[in-house]
């Protein structure tokens, strides 16, 4: 996916690709804008995309209780599953595929390098390690 930092290229080279394919540009974040607020600002964009019939559905977004599984947690699948099924709209026929079509629909960006779906649903992200490495370096001086 063009969206995610892809293992081949870095951020800069991601965005000159989106650019001269037509693509969306990355999205970064706002200058005091804090990483869980970046994120869930891209999650909530994510379901915006995902399911356009709900207005101001809230993302869920958390950091991951266990860190193998990604940095930050999208929890919000399954209460937009059943949203939307009780607007009888059958486009997704399982949280499982409403996490894949926020993870699918996560715009592009220089944090995140990539997005997976949990069985029930929930969205993990893993942040770019280069990104943590500038923090601490920037911290420590």
């Amino acid at each position: 996916k063009v969206a995610l930092k892809s293992a081949k290229g870095s951020p800069a080279v991601t965005a000159l690709a989106n650019e001269v394919a037509g693509e969306e540009k990355p999205w970064s974040p706002a200058q005091d804008e804090s990483t869980l607020e970046f994120v869930t600002r891209l999650f909530a964009e994510a379901i915006k995309r995902a399911a356009p019939s709900l207005k101001d559905q809230d993302p869920v977004v958390q950091r991951c209780a266990i860190a193998s599984f990604g940095d930050f947690q999208c929890n919000a699948p399954m209460g937009i599953f059943k949203a939307l099924k009780g607007q009888g709209d059958t486009s997704y026929n399982s949280p499982r595929a409403v996490g894949a079509a926020i993870a699918d629909n996560l715009p592009p960006n220089s944090v995140l390098v990539s997005a997976s779906v949990a069985p029930a649903g929930f969205v993990n992200a893993k942040i770019d390690n280069a990104l943590l490495g500038d923090f601490c370096r920037e911290v420590a001086q």
